[in-house]
């Protein structure tokens, strides 16, 4: 009996514990994330940086700007085996951000003109709402070889459904060309990237009734990167149909009643507004167009005749742009109302 109550008591003291507590996890390190793919480029005459925006930090801090660390040497005073020394810094904001796009990932931060034969050394860090600072990224360089001239003499003119562009000419047969477009809605897009030497280019993916806006910039290849010179001033011109609906065919004419019925083949177009009617007769030889508005469908009652009068028709299409296009008339068909 004394042998089952010591074991039943030495289990119940197992089973409560001394109380002694083992030692508190570490917090998770709330540290700033560290930006992993900084890059540069030179575009439109400018040294622009781009990288990935970190995503959502922990414990309820955010990201608030970034710190860039930058350098500038001249080509025979920069030593690549050396360590890289930064003369200044830069706090930005995320307000400051030349670009962030719709989705919150990409950003892009217009850092300043640069020089020919310098390098350039980058290296960023984040700051979040607490004002603590991530890692800096790698120091990245960039060495600008040369920069383009600007381009001069940027014109455009329409032919059609076509707007062509041209431009003066630079001096290199290295030199390429940039161009871009607004809609007068967007902002500018690169849409073409010519071959070197050609200073022209012909953009067809347009809307008629439309305004855009063209600016172009000198390029050049150095090292697998494209230097891009300063963006030329704008041009703008209105995009307007030019092109006819196609001419009717099929025209024929019956009198009944003191009245002329004209019918012909419907042209299929898709911004035909209608059509337009023309009538000369032997008191008065010289065409008028009949119709204060043009004729929606393919046929026509004319109750302006008399008897006993020969009268000529000729017929037009028109379509709905807003100084509307004429296509070629028909030719004349002749017909004489007993």
């Amino acid at each position: 009996m004394l042998r089952f109550v010591l074991f039943l008591f030495m289990i119940i003291l197992t089973g409560y514990g001394c109380g002694y507590k083992s030692p508190p996890l570490a917090i998770e390190s709330t540290i700033p994330p560290q930006i992993n793919d900084l890059a540069c480029r030179v575009t439109s005459g400018k040294i622009v940086l781009l990288w990935t925006m970190p995503g959502k930090m922990r414990h309820g801090d955010s990201v608030t700007g970034f710190r860039i660390y930058s350098g500038s040497f001249a080509k025979d005073k920069f030593c690549p085996d050396c360590p890289l020394k930064f003369q200044k810094s830069l706090d930005i904001t995320l307000d400051s951000l030349k670009k962030l796009n719709i989705n919150q990932k990409k950003a892009e931060f217009e850092f300043g003109t640069p020089a020919k034969e310098r390098y350039y050394i980058f290296s960023i860090q984040v700051i979040d709402s607490k004002g603590r600072f991530g890692k800096r990224t790698r120091p990245v360089v960039l060495f600008v070889e040369d920069v383009p001239d600007n381009i001069s003499g940027l014109s455009a003119i329409q032919k059609r459904g076509e707007i062509i562009l041209s431009w003066e000419p630079i001096a290199s047969s290295e030199i390429f060309y940039n161009i871009y477009r607004s809609d007068n809605k967007k902002s500018f897009k690169l849409i073409h990237q010519s071959l070197p030497g050609t200073t022209y280019y012909t953009d067809k993916d347009l809307f008629f009734e439309t305004e855009y806006k063209y600016k172009t910039a000198a390029c050049l290849k150095i090292e697998g990167k494209n230097i891009e010179g300063e963006l030329s001033p704008f041009v703008n011109i209105y995009f307007r149909d030019m092109i006819p609906p196609k001419k009717p065919y099929g025209l024929f004419a019956i009198c009944m009643n003191v009245t002329i019925v004209l019918r012909w083949e419907k042209v299929n177009d898709k911004d035909l507004a209608g059509y337009n009617i023309y009538r000369a007769s032997d008191k008065e030889p010289v065409p008028v167009k009949v119709n204060l508005k043009p004729v929606d469908e393919p046929y026509y009652h004319d109750l302006q005749v008399e008897t006993g009068v020969t009268y000529k028709y000729r017929i037009s299409a028109v379509d709905r742009a807003k100084e509307p296009n004429e296509s070629r008339k028909t030719g004349f068909y002749k017909i004489y109302c007993e």
